[in-house]
């Protein structure tokens, strides 16, 4: 799984103004409720999208996706293309942030504690949370558990081998 973060320039007023959509099919107040739930509703499998924070005319959300079935470039523009298509949020503040599955939890949970989430097991599976809480909350184990970010260069080998191993 890989996770974003994604901030968007737009505010609710402009969503309210400009969406496609009956915003209370969708469960309408808070609008960012109706975003997160239309969103859930329509993405393609493996894929995730959440609203989380509002700032001054800026909304920051994240996604994820599984990269065994997509890539970064058409996930990112099938994203774009139905934030344009349904709320019309053509603009982006800034390119979007890798993150690690920890900063992913963290956002998915302020978007609870704000309420803007109601099918949160929805997307904990779709977004692999489980396998977090997994080991989040096991005992002790005999390894030591570290979340890093793998680069595009580590991702690209096919094999992983310590020569300390050899001896």
């Amino acid at each position: 799984m890989r996770y974003y973060s994604l901030i968007l320039n737009t505010n609710k007023e402009e969503i309210k103004e400009n969406a496609r959509v009956n915003l209370r099919e969708y469960r309408y107040d808070p609008v960012y409720v109706a975003v997160n739930n239309y969103m859930d509703k329509n993405m393609k499998n493996h894929m995730t999208f959440c609203v989380y924070r509002e700032g001054e005319n800026v909304v920051f959300s994240t996604f994820s996706f599984d990269e065994k079935y997509e890539q970064f470039n058409d996930v990112y523009d099938y994203l774009i293309g139905m934030l344009n298509e349904t709320f019309q949020i053509r603009k982006i503040a800034e390119k979007p942030e890798e993150i690690t599955m920890y900063q992913f939890m963290e956002y998915i949970s302020e978007a609870k504690r704000r309420e803007y989430i109601y099918n949160l097991n929805g997307l904990l599976k779709s977004s692999k949370l489980w396998l977090y809480d997994y080991y989040k909350n096991a005992a002790e184990f005999y390894f030591h558990f570290e979340e890093k970010i793998v680069s595009v260069k580590n991702k690209k080998k096919t094999w992983l081998f310590d020569e300390c191993f050899k001896k």
